[in-house]
């Protein structure tokens, strides 16, 4: 893909986020090929923008990372959200971490979980793609990876060496019980892919501000539902959301 194309693909998904309306792929020519023409049209989406303040991370089929920017736009500000015009919004419990302290480069593993926080985070999918399920995963990596609305808990500084059996997520809807499980393993794994982006081991050479987000992966099913929904970590606290 040339530089003229990663500016047709920007194109296309700025507009699509400016309309409201999905498109069903990338134009003709513009797909990307690599994850580095996917980051670049990325890139180039994010100039029109504004600041990243965090990313959504993950390593699909257990290969290489790849990364979302989450804007500030992302963010929810008062605990409500409105899905009307959100393409197939699905909710999604995640294990998330906040920097609380700045990191150096090339801190050591111990040095960089210390200056982080867990925080319960929902992320609600929204995607410029009619159907996310049906892009290919590079295409899927020039709009973000489908980042659409993040709503964040309060960050808990205390929260390594949990005993794993106290690690239970409980998500209800309007009272109602969706899902519960102990997520252990799952914080394991969000831990692995935190320390993996703190590295920049995807090539990215970004620099984390004392703010700044990554978010891990859905540890539930994600689900499409509506109404007051509150997922309660346990001893690391509750995130709660009200989706319309």
């Amino acid at each position: 893909v040339m530089s003229g194309s990663i500016s047709k693909a920007a194109e296309a998904l700025l507009a699509a986020r400016k309309s409201g309306q999905t498109i069903d792929d990338l134009p003709p020519g513009s797909q990307p090929q690599t994850a580095a023409e996917g980051y670049a049209i990325q890139d180039e989406v994010g100039k029109a923008l504004t600041p990243v303040m965090g990313w959504k991370v993950s390593r699909p089929g257990g290969g290489a990372l790849v990364t979302g920017a989450l804007y500030r736009e992302t963010f929810v500000k008062n605990g409500r959200l409105s899905v009307a015009g959100v393409n197939q919004p699905l909710v999604e419990g995640e294990a998330a971490f906040r920097v609380r302290a700045p990191i150096a480069p090339g801190a050591s593993e111990d040095e960089l979980l210390s200056k982080i926080d867990f925080v319960p985070l929902f992320e609600i999918v929204h995607s410029r793609y009619t159907d996310l399920f049906k892009v290919s995963r590079l295409t899927l990596l020039a709009d973000n990876m489908a980042a659409g609305f993040i709503k964040l808990g309060t960050p808990v500084a205390q929260w390594r060496n949990m005993s794993a059996d106290k690690l239970h997520l409980r998500i209800t809807a309007n009272g109602k019980l969706i899902e519960e499980f102990n997520f252990a393993d799952k914080m394991k794994a969000g831990i692995g892919l935190a320390l993996a982006v703190l590295r920049n081991e995807d090539g990215r050479a970004r620099t984390f501000a004392v703010g700044t987000v990554i978010t891990t992966g859905s540890m539930n099913k994600p689900a499409a539902i509506t109404g007051e929904i509150v997922a309660d970590y346990g001893p690391l606290g509750t995130n709660t959301i009200t989706i319309q």
